[in-house]
Protein backbone atom coordinates (compact mmCIF):
# COMPACT_ATOMS: atom_id res chain seq x y z
CA UNK A 1 0.00 0.00 0.00
CA UNK A 2 1.52 3.56 -0.68
CA UNK A 3 2.15 5.79 2.35
CA UNK A 4 0.65 8.54 0.27
CA UNK A 5 -2.78 6.88 0.75
CA UNK A 6 -2.09 5.92 4.36
CA UNK A 7 -0.93 9.90 5.10
CA UNK A 8 -4.32 11.01 3.50
CA UNK A 9 -6.49 8.51 5.58
CA UNK A 10 -4.94 9.80 8.48
CA UNK A 11 -5.79 13.30 7.42
CA UNK A 12 -9.22 12.86 6.65
CA UNK A 13 -9.82 12.68 10.75
CA UNK A 14 -10.53 15.63 11.26
CA UNK A 15 -12.57 15.80 7.50
CA UNK A 16 -15.11 13.27 8.70
CA UNK A 17 -16.91 15.60 10.97
CA UNK A 18 -17.83 17.42 7.99
CA UNK A 19 -17.85 14.45 5.29
CA UNK A 20 -19.23 11.99 7.54
CA UNK A 21 -16.59 9.69 7.09
CA UNK A 22 -17.03 5.66 6.94
CA UNK A 23 -19.95 5.01 9.62
CA UNK A 24 -21.97 7.49 7.63
CA UNK A 25 -21.37 5.90 4.20
CA UNK A 26 -22.17 2.65 5.62
CA UNK A 27 -25.85 4.35 6.05
CA UNK A 28 -25.99 5.09 2.62
CA UNK A 29 -27.20 1.62 1.86
CA UNK A 30 -30.67 2.68 3.56
CA UNK A 31 -33.56 4.75 1.87
CA UNK A 32 -32.04 8.09 0.90
CA UNK A 33 -33.30 10.33 3.10
CA UNK A 34 -35.95 12.76 1.96
CA UNK A 35 -35.67 16.44 1.94
CA UNK A 36 -37.87 18.07 4.81
CA UNK A 37 -40.39 20.11 2.96
CA UNK A 38 -41.66 16.84 1.13
CA UNK A 39 -44.79 15.03 1.80
CA UNK A 40 -42.75 11.68 2.04
CA UNK A 41 -40.72 13.74 5.19
CA UNK A 42 -43.66 15.20 6.96
CA UNK A 43 -45.35 11.53 6.90
CA UNK A 44 -42.38 9.96 8.20
CA UNK A 45 -40.41 12.35 11.05
CA UNK A 46 -38.28 11.97 12.43
CA UNK A 47 -36.14 11.13 9.07
CA UNK A 48 -32.30 12.18 8.49
CA UNK A 49 -32.32 14.71 6.60
CA UNK A 50 -28.89 16.69 4.41
CA UNK A 51 -29.44 20.11 3.48
CA UNK A 52 -26.99 22.42 1.06
CA UNK A 53 -27.67 26.50 0.87
CA UNK A 54 -26.60 29.78 1.98
CA UNK A 55 -26.42 30.73 5.16
CA UNK A 56 -28.95 33.63 5.50
CA UNK A 57 -29.25 34.78 8.95
CA UNK A 58 -27.50 33.13 12.65
CA UNK A 59 -29.25 33.68 15.57
CA UNK A 60 -28.56 32.06 19.16
CA UNK A 61 -29.64 28.52 18.85
CA UNK A 62 -30.54 28.57 15.19
CA UNK A 63 -29.16 28.83 11.59
CA UNK A 64 -31.36 29.59 8.67
CA UNK A 65 -30.34 28.45 5.50
CA UNK A 66 -31.74 29.18 1.98
CA UNK A 67 -32.01 26.50 -0.23
CA UNK A 68 -33.18 25.26 -3.39
CA UNK A 69 -36.76 24.35 -1.84
CA UNK A 70 -37.06 27.87 0.30
CA UNK A 71 -35.60 29.35 3.54
CA UNK A 72 -34.97 26.27 6.04
CA UNK A 73 -34.25 26.45 10.00
CA UNK A 74 -31.72 24.19 11.53
CA UNK A 75 -31.89 24.20 15.42
CA UNK A 76 -28.43 24.37 17.03
CA UNK A 77 -28.23 22.06 20.11
CA UNK A 78 -25.07 21.80 22.75
CA UNK A 79 -24.15 18.42 20.70
CA UNK A 80 -24.46 19.65 17.25
CA UNK A 81 -21.04 20.06 15.20
CA UNK A 82 -19.66 23.31 13.58
CA UNK A 83 -17.06 22.08 11.25
CA UNK A 84 -15.33 25.62 9.35
CA UNK A 85 -12.08 25.78 7.88
CA UNK A 86 -9.38 26.69 9.90
CA UNK A 87 -5.66 28.14 9.75
CA UNK A 88 -4.68 24.74 9.78
CA UNK A 89 -7.62 23.01 7.88
CA UNK A 90 -11.20 21.96 8.87
CA UNK A 91 -11.77 22.22 13.00
CA UNK A 92 -14.34 22.48 15.22
CA UNK A 93 -15.68 25.80 15.32
CA UNK A 94 -19.17 27.72 16.53
CA UNK A 95 -22.22 29.94 15.49
CA UNK A 96 -19.55 32.91 15.77
CA UNK A 97 -17.64 31.35 13.11
CA UNK A 98 -20.54 31.11 10.62
CA UNK A 99 -20.39 33.26 7.68
CA UNK A 100 -23.57 34.41 6.61
CA UNK A 101 -23.89 34.58 2.37
CA UNK A 102 -21.74 31.57 2.43
CA UNK A 103 -22.75 27.71 1.23
CA UNK A 104 -23.31 25.51 4.58
CA UNK A 105 -24.16 21.84 4.85
CA UNK A 106 -26.60 20.84 7.72
CA UNK A 107 -27.22 17.47 8.62
CA UNK A 108 -29.62 16.46 10.75
CA UNK A 109 -32.82 15.08 11.90
CA UNK A 110 -36.75 16.34 10.30
CA UNK A 111 -39.40 17.30 12.57
CA UNK A 112 -43.15 18.00 12.68
CA UNK A 113 -42.04 21.41 11.10
CA UNK A 114 -41.18 20.82 7.27
CA UNK A 115 -39.41 23.95 7.48
CA UNK A 116 -37.18 22.62 10.54
CA UNK A 117 -34.19 20.88 11.31
CA UNK A 118 -32.46 19.56 14.06
CA UNK A 119 -29.02 19.66 13.18
CA UNK A 120 -26.29 17.13 14.23
CA UNK A 121 -23.55 18.83 12.06
CA UNK A 122 -23.27 22.10 10.17
CA UNK A 123 -19.77 22.48 7.89
CA UNK A 124 -18.93 25.54 5.86
CA UNK A 125 -16.03 26.68 4.22
CA UNK A 126 -14.50 22.40 4.17
CA UNK A 127 -14.78 19.72 1.34
CA UNK A 128 -17.91 17.31 1.72
CA UNK A 129 -18.01 14.08 0.45
CA UNK A 130 -19.39 10.90 1.63
CA UNK A 131 -16.05 8.20 2.45
CA UNK A 132 -12.27 9.21 3.27
CA UNK A 133 -9.76 9.09 0.73
CA UNK A 134 -7.93 5.70 0.12
CA UNK A 135 -10.46 3.72 -1.93
CA UNK A 136 -12.54 0.51 -1.16
CA UNK A 137 -9.61 -1.86 -1.14
CA UNK A 138 -9.57 -4.52 2.28
CA UNK A 139 -6.69 -2.63 3.24
CA UNK A 140 -7.52 0.83 3.61
CA UNK A 141 -8.55 2.52 6.89
CA UNK A 142 -11.33 4.20 6.95
CA UNK A 143 -12.67 6.99 9.67
CA UNK A 144 -16.07 8.17 10.78
CA UNK A 145 -17.91 9.92 13.81
CA UNK A 146 -20.36 9.94 16.17
CA UNK A 147 -21.58 9.90 19.89
CA UNK A 148 -20.86 6.62 21.76
CA UNK A 149 -24.36 5.26 22.73
CA UNK A 150 -23.43 2.42 24.85
CA UNK A 151 -20.44 0.33 25.72
CA UNK A 152 -20.35 -3.33 26.36
CA UNK A 153 -16.98 -5.21 26.87
CA UNK A 154 -14.61 -4.23 24.07
CA UNK A 155 -17.60 -3.52 21.53
CA UNK A 156 -18.91 0.32 21.43
CA UNK A 157 -22.18 1.71 19.77
CA UNK A 158 -21.87 4.41 17.95
CA UNK A 159 -24.13 6.66 16.79
CA UNK A 160 -23.03 8.50 13.82
CA UNK A 161 -23.83 11.97 12.59
CA UNK A 162 -27.08 10.82 10.73
CA UNK A 163 -28.79 8.65 13.64
CA UNK A 164 -27.82 5.36 12.81
CA UNK A 165 -26.02 2.97 15.50
CA UNK A 166 -22.77 1.85 14.25
CA UNK A 167 -20.83 -1.40 15.91
CA UNK A 168 -17.14 -0.52 16.80
CA UNK A 169 -14.65 -3.42 17.89
CA UNK A 170 -11.87 -2.59 19.45
CA UNK A 171 -8.77 -4.64 21.24
CA UNK A 172 -6.13 -4.31 24.02
CA UNK A 173 -3.97 -2.37 20.73
CA UNK A 174 -6.46 -0.30 20.01
CA UNK A 175 -5.64 3.56 21.09
CA UNK A 176 -7.67 6.34 22.62
CA UNK A 177 -6.38 9.82 21.77
CA UNK A 178 -8.24 12.21 24.33
CA UNK A 179 -5.44 15.38 25.08
CA UNK A 180 -3.09 12.27 24.84
CA UNK A 181 -2.97 8.19 24.64
CA UNK A 182 -5.50 6.71 26.77
CA UNK A 183 -7.16 2.84 26.96
CA UNK A 184 -10.50 2.36 25.45
CA UNK A 185 -11.27 2.09 28.93
CA UNK A 186 -11.17 5.84 29.82
CA UNK A 187 -14.46 6.45 27.05
CA UNK A 188 -17.76 7.10 28.23
CA UNK A 189 -21.04 6.53 26.97
CA UNK A 190 -22.18 10.41 25.72
CA UNK A 191 -18.37 10.97 24.36
CA UNK A 192 -18.28 12.51 20.92
CA UNK A 193 -15.62 10.27 19.02
CA UNK A 194 -14.14 9.73 15.82
CA UNK A 195 -12.93 6.55 14.50
CA UNK A 196 -9.90 5.00 12.40
CA UNK A 197 -10.04 1.33 11.42
CA UNK A 198 -11.10 -0.82 8.93
CA UNK A 199 -14.81 -2.22 8.15
CA UNK A 200 -15.77 -5.56 7.95
CA UNK A 201 -18.89 -7.30 7.30
CA UNK A 202 -20.93 -8.81 10.45
CA UNK A 203 -22.42 -11.67 7.87
CA UNK A 204 -19.32 -11.98 5.49
CA UNK A 205 -22.14 -13.72 2.88
CA UNK A 206 -24.59 -11.04 2.72
CA UNK A 207 -24.79 -7.44 1.57
CA UNK A 208 -22.57 -4.52 3.19
CA UNK A 209 -25.84 -3.27 4.37
CA UNK A 210 -26.15 -0.83 7.43
CA UNK A 211 -26.93 -4.29 9.37
CA UNK A 212 -24.07 -5.88 8.19
CA UNK A 213 -21.28 -4.05 9.16
CA UNK A 214 -18.69 -3.32 12.13
CA UNK A 215 -15.26 -1.85 12.25
CA UNK A 216 -12.85 -2.79 13.80
CA UNK A 217 -10.87 0.17 14.97
CA UNK A 218 -7.44 0.62 16.05
CA UNK A 219 -7.50 4.10 16.98
CA UNK A 220 -10.26 6.62 18.19
CA UNK A 221 -9.98 10.22 19.05
CA UNK A 222 -12.37 11.92 21.45
CA UNK A 223 -13.36 15.65 20.16
CA UNK A 224 -13.04 18.28 22.85
CA UNK A 225 -13.45 21.99 22.88
CA UNK A 226 -10.19 23.81 22.19
CA UNK A 227 -8.16 20.55 21.56
CA UNK A 228 -7.77 20.24 17.52
CA UNK A 229 -5.44 17.49 15.43
CA UNK A 230 -3.47 18.58 12.48
CA UNK A 231 -1.92 16.76 10.07
CA UNK A 232 1.64 17.41 7.89
CA UNK A 233 4.86 16.98 6.75
CA UNK A 234 7.10 18.14 9.01
CA UNK A 235 9.79 20.93 7.78
CA UNK A 236 12.40 21.43 10.14
CA UNK A 237 13.22 20.24 13.69
CA UNK A 238 15.01 22.16 16.43
CA UNK A 239 14.73 21.51 19.67
CA UNK A 240 11.68 21.23 21.05
CA UNK A 241 10.05 23.06 18.03
CA UNK A 242 9.04 21.95 14.77
CA UNK A 243 7.54 23.41 12.05
CA UNK A 244 5.20 21.35 10.05
CA UNK A 245 3.55 21.82 7.17
CA UNK A 246 -0.04 21.41 7.26
CA UNK A 247 -2.06 19.23 4.28
CA UNK A 248 -4.25 21.57 2.19
CA UNK A 249 -2.48 24.81 3.71
CA UNK A 250 -0.01 26.90 2.41
CA UNK A 251 2.89 27.92 5.16
CA UNK A 252 4.27 26.38 7.83
CA UNK A 253 2.51 25.82 11.57
CA UNK A 254 5.03 26.17 14.37
CA UNK A 255 4.39 22.97 17.01
CA UNK A 256 5.90 23.35 20.56
CA UNK A 257 6.83 19.98 22.29
CA UNK A 258 7.09 19.72 25.96
CA UNK A 259 7.81 16.58 28.21
CA UNK A 260 4.58 16.02 28.58
CA UNK A 261 4.31 15.31 24.76
CA UNK A 262 3.53 11.95 24.22
CA UNK A 263 4.58 9.87 21.00
CA UNK A 264 3.21 6.80 19.28
CA UNK A 265 4.60 5.42 15.59
CA UNK A 266 1.99 4.07 13.39
CA UNK A 267 3.29 0.16 12.41
CA UNK A 268 1.77 -1.74 9.12
CA UNK A 269 1.96 -5.35 9.10
CA UNK A 270 3.67 -6.88 5.97
CA UNK A 271 1.22 -10.01 6.19
CA UNK A 272 -2.64 -8.81 7.33
CA UNK A 273 -1.62 -4.87 6.98
CA UNK A 274 -2.77 -4.69 10.44
CA UNK A 275 -2.22 -1.22 11.94
CA UNK A 276 -0.85 -0.77 15.34
CA UNK A 277 0.05 2.17 17.32
CA UNK A 278 3.68 1.58 18.65
CA UNK A 279 5.72 3.54 21.59
CA UNK A 280 8.08 5.92 20.12
CA UNK A 281 9.82 9.27 21.55
CA UNK A 282 10.70 13.00 20.07
CA UNK A 283 14.03 11.37 18.81
CA UNK A 284 11.81 9.68 15.97
CA UNK A 285 10.71 12.68 14.53
CA UNK A 286 12.60 13.84 12.01
CA UNK A 287 12.72 16.78 9.05
CA UNK A 288 10.56 14.94 6.17
CA UNK A 289 8.61 12.64 8.54
CA UNK A 290 4.82 13.00 8.18
CA UNK A 291 2.76 13.09 11.51
CA UNK A 292 -0.27 13.94 12.94
CA UNK A 293 -0.33 15.87 15.93
CA UNK A 294 -3.38 16.44 19.05
CA UNK A 295 -3.00 19.63 20.71
CA UNK A 296 -3.90 23.12 21.21
CA UNK A 297 -3.56 26.01 19.28
CA UNK A 298 -2.28 29.45 20.18
CA UNK A 299 -4.71 32.58 20.34
CA UNK A 300 -3.06 33.55 16.59
CA UNK A 301 -3.45 30.27 15.53
CA UNK A 302 0.28 29.81 14.73
CA UNK A 303 1.50 27.84 16.96
CA UNK A 304 0.10 24.31 18.27
CA UNK A 305 1.42 22.74 21.92
CA UNK A 306 1.43 19.50 21.01
CA UNK A 307 -0.11 16.87 23.60
CA UNK A 308 0.56 14.16 21.44
CA UNK A 309 1.99 12.94 18.31
CA UNK A 310 1.57 10.16 15.95
CA UNK A 311 4.59 9.85 13.75
CA UNK A 312 2.76 8.37 10.37
CA UNK A 313 5.39 5.92 7.81
CA UNK A 314 6.88 6.99 5.10
CA UNK A 315 6.78 5.54 1.40
CA UNK A 316 10.01 3.14 2.15
CA UNK A 317 8.15 1.98 5.61
CA UNK A 318 5.13 0.39 4.31
CA UNK A 319 5.08 -3.01 2.67
CA UNK A 320 3.46 -3.31 -0.86
CA UNK A 321 -0.30 -4.63 -1.43
CA UNK A 322 -0.22 -8.43 -2.42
Amino acid sequence: MRASKVFAVMGALLLALGAGGFLISSASAAAPAPRPNSPRAQAANPHPARLVGDVKAVGTNTITLTTKGGDITANIGPNTWIVVKKADGPGQGSLADLKLNEPAIVAGMTTNDPKVVDARVVTQGVRDGGRAPGGRGADKARVGGGTVKAISGSTLTVTNNRGFDVQVETTADTVVLDSGFKTVSALKVGDKVQVLGLPRRVNPKAPATRDNVKVNAWALRVVRNGVVLVTGQVATVGGNTLTLDPRRQGGNLTVDLSAATQYRKLTISTTDHKRTLVNASQADVTAGGRLVVEGTRSADGKTLNATSVIIVPNKADVAPQV
